[in-house]
């Protein structure tokens, strides 16, 4: 078998840039209200700010991520089982909870990760 191609960690950047454009479009007023208040403490409770930022903190979590993977697949380094089958996991539980989201856009580059994480 030949060497797997480096493609996962670029799907989870992929991802990561969308769901941070995706912000500035979905949340487009409550980020300008806080950016008008000046950032600094304007989410305090669990209003459609709060949301806002939890949307737009996420992307670059996700984008780190994402960086992480592409530099193991580089060293063709497995990500370990246990951390693919965590993202499984998580994913299983966001979409359980809400499954109208993007997450679902995560599950190639995931059941990927554990078939190599197996293989590995």
């Amino acid at each position: 078998m030949g060497t797997p191609r480096r493609w996962i960690g670029r799907w989870f950047v992929a991802v990561a840039l969308l769901h941070g454009i995706a912000a500035f479009f979905l949340y487009a007023a409550p980020l300008r209200e806080m950016a008008s208040a000046g950032l600094i403490a304007t989410v305090d409770d669990y209003s459609l700010r709060a949301t806002a930022y939890w949307f737009l903190a996420f992307a670059p979590m996700l984008g780190v991520a994402g960086l992480l993977i592409d530099a193991m697949e580089a060293r063709r380094v497995a990500v370990p089982f246990g951390a693919a089958l965590l993202l499984l996991l998580t994913l299983i539980a966001m979409l359980a909870v809400m499954p109208a989201n993007g997450a679902w856009l995560l599950f190639p580059p995931v059941v990927a990760l554990l078939l190599r994480a197996r293989r590995g």
